[in-house]
């Protein structure tokens, strides 16, 4: 802001600053800091051979005051400076804006290409740097094991590179379809469902047995059931054939960044919030595992009748009938036998007739004719499973090891809509601060991340010697982050509570791989949400970041909805410099760059369009387009490969919980205030009398 103020006085404003720069000691900036060598590494052993107590290493708690000098980076080469807006220059953050969801459509067609290319064009007036585009498995890979057609992908890179943009291509491992945004829909290869139609068990499934067709489960990462592939070759052969087919587009600097998707909506996530399956704001979500979930299986002669409950644990039927839960979820089945007797609606002893969920279909598949030939019988009690076997063995195997086989995986952590005081699991004193909770959570969260680890590192083979950058993405699950449980973010697998850093891990994991860490919803305030939803958008963002950069790697982010106000683009423009520019060279804090959610209509609207523009303006700190890369420190090198594994003790040494860098109130670089958006108001009505 000084700096701002002495550009306004001339030459006394110039002498200003120069006192001000004698007097101030000098900041180094977060690009010039050396890495610090950490210490303790210790030989890489399995995660099931540990004590519990090595295997929840990392809860301890610094309150140090945290300063942004703290950064450690590689150091890069600054290009040499002489103008002032070549000083500026190295505050520039480039902009990309992410296309929509169906420019390939599932058939594997470019559509419309004369309006996308309009679109295109006018988006290139704005200054922009580039797009980005899902490149869909479900689409490429539909015709059959290994039969990728990129034809239609080729023809979309070549109006892109017609039209001046560079290119960040995701590899969209997941379904299109389900969650928060999704207008089409674009589902798993059809021979990938195939296979689910014989072995469910490929899929995610939460603890009321629902399978999750979004993203394989985890758990088959390394399990040859695809035609004799595992999961990881699948994701590593597309990877591949991508790099074989799009080799031209590599070679001319066209795609300068691949996101490897790494879970549901591309994120290296648990897919805990489903919308397609009820979860609805701010609901806690569910753990999706193999839960072992019994199901009390009620038959009675005398009505007929055949209830299916799901259950904890039990040793009576009239013990579970005095749960809570119980009166909630009776599932009364509705179903004719083969042999001619019949299996009413009617429930258990004083429980009526209830509607037949849809759920039953699938549980059929598994129960079969077991289900049926409990019918003569007055009352019996049973346990079926029906979850994802695949995990609910790792863990067995990892609680055994650890000296514990009699813990399971948690039953007692509620549905998706439920609140955390709600549930045993989540509430205060609950069963996730217990040492069986902490295990579990532990277990949970380090699958996520030996999963991201592992498809990185095929993922860096495949695009070895390549100019450009590996990104993951990681959700922003900013809902109850301010409840002590931070609820929505251990069921999505994110083990982040107050003394513990969650997100540290993962970045620390990305530093092996050269790859950027690329984070969502930096366009939303703590203000904005709803008080019961205990939101915290701003404090993780400033969490994440900071934890990014302290681990010496590029952060990178997005928005998670699509906002065209001057309030949203501020917020962008704050996460993005957080302590504003340097006008004397780098700043100490910047983003890698910036992706926009999405290109519309909308968007072009010519009020939305002229904020837009100011915004991307600021972003690349009031200087004009640069096509050089290199000049505001983002070359990127052929990418090497990835480092040595990170031994999992190392990587739970991130989890110390530190205070994040400070942030200033607001940019530096605003696209204007309330005035401005009265003025904007005032203009869109006078227009709309005019029309």
């Amino acid at each position: 802001m000084t700096s701002t103020v002495c550009s306004k006085l001339g030459d006394l404003g110039k002498r200003i600053r120069l006192f001000q720069q004698k007097m101030a000691p000098e900041s180094p900036s977060v690009y010039q800091v050396q890495g610090v060598e950490r210490a303790g590494q210790v030989n890489e052993r399995e995660l099931g051979s540990r004590s519990f107590q090595r295997f929840c290493n990392g809860n301890v708690v610094t309150r140090s005051q945290a300063v942004a000098s703290e950064v450690s980076t590689t150091k890069k080469e600054a290009p040499t400076v002489v103008t002032p807006d070549e000083k500026m220059l190295l505050n520039y953050v480039p902009v990309y804006v992410m296309l929509p969801l169906e420019v390939i459509t599932v058939d594997n067609a470019l559509e419309n290409r004369n309006g996308l290319e309009k679109q295109l064009k006018e988006l290139r007036t704005t200054g922009v740097d580039g797009v980005m585009v899902d490149v869909w498995w479900g689409i490429v890979e539909s015709k059959g094991p290994k039969q990728h057609d990129w034809s239609a992908y080729r023809n979309l890179f070549q109006l892109v590179q017609q039209c001046g943009l560079k290119l960040q291509a995701i590899m969209s491992f997941h379904q299109c379809g389900g969650n928060i945004g999704d207008a089409v829909n674009i589902p798993l290869p059809q021979w990938v469902l195939d296979v689910g139609e014989l072995n469910p068990d490929i899929f995610y499934t939460n603890r009321g047995g629902n399978r999750n067709k979004e993203y394989l489960t985890i758990g088959v990462d390394n399990l040859p059931l695809f035609a004799g592939r595992t999961a990881v070759e699948i994701y590593s052969d597309y990877m591949k054939s991508f790099r074989e087919n799009m080799s031209d587009f590599l070679e001319a600097g066209l795609i300068i960044d691949i996101e490897v998707g790494l879970g549901p909506a591309g994120e290296l996530r648990y897919p805990s919030y489903p919308k397609n399956q009820g979860w609805v704001f701010p609901g806690i979500g569910e753990f999706q595992n193999s839960i072992e979930r019994p199901w009390i299986i009620v038959a009675n002669s005398n009505s007929q009748g055949l209830v299916i409950i799901p259950t904890l644990h039990h040793k009576s039927f009239e013990g579970v009938q005095q749960q809570a839960w119980f009166r909630r979820r009776i599932l009364a089945v509705d179903q004719t036998r083969t042999k001619g007797n019949s299996c009413t609606g009617s429930g258990s002893r004083g429980v009526g007739n209830e509607s037949f969920s849809h759920g039953f279909e699938s549980r059929k598949r598994h129960v079969g004719d077991a289900i049926m030939s409990l019918c003569p019988h007055r009352w019996l009690l049973e346990r079926i499973q029906c979850y994802d076997k695949y995990l609910e063995a790792e863990f067995k195997e990892a609680a055994a090891s650890a000296g514990h086989p009699e813990w399971s995986l948690p039953d007692n952590a509620g549905e998706y809509n439920d609140t955390p005081e709600s549930t045993e699991f989540l509430r205060p004193n609950g069963t996730y601060i217990t040492d069986e909770g902490k295990f579990f959570l532990t277990w949970y969260s380090n699958k996520l991340l030996s999963h991201g680890d592992q498809i990185l590192d095929e993922a860096n083979k495949a695009f070895l010697g390549c100019k450009v950058k590996l990104a993951a993405k990681v959700s922003g699950i900013h809902w109850w982050y301010k409840d002590d449980s931070h609820a929505a973010e251990l069921t999505s697998g994110f083990y982040n509570l107050n003394d513990r850093d969650g997100y540290r891990p993962i970045a620390r994991m990305l530093s092996r791989h050269h790859a950027i860490l690329n984070f969502t919803c930096l366009e939303m305030r703590d203000s904005e949400q709803s008080a019961d939803a205990k939101s915290g958008p701003q404090e993780l963002v400033q969490q994440v970041l900071s934890g990014g950069w302290r681990e010496n790697i590029e952060v990178a982010g997005e928005n998670a909805l699509p906002r065209y106000d001057r309030a949203g683009y501020n917020q962008i423009l704050l996460n993005t410099r957080p302590n504003g520019v340097n006008r004397d060279g780098t700043p100490k804090l910047r983003m890698f760059g910036v992706t926009y959610l999405r290109l519309s209509d909308e968007l072009l609207d010519w009020k939305n369009f002229r904020i837009f523009k100011i915004f991307v303006k600021k972003m690349h700190a009031d200087q004009d387009y640069c096509p050089d890369p290199r000049k505001y420190n983002n070359h990127v090198d052929p990418l090497e490969r990835s480092k040595p594994k990170i031994p999992i003790e190392d990587l739970l040494k991130a989890t110390e919980s530190m205070e994040a860098f400070p942030w200033d109130e607001e940019t530096d670089m605003n696209v204007g205030g309330a005035l401005a958006a009265l003025l904007d108001n005032l203009i869109g009505n006078i227009t709309f009398i005019f029309k």
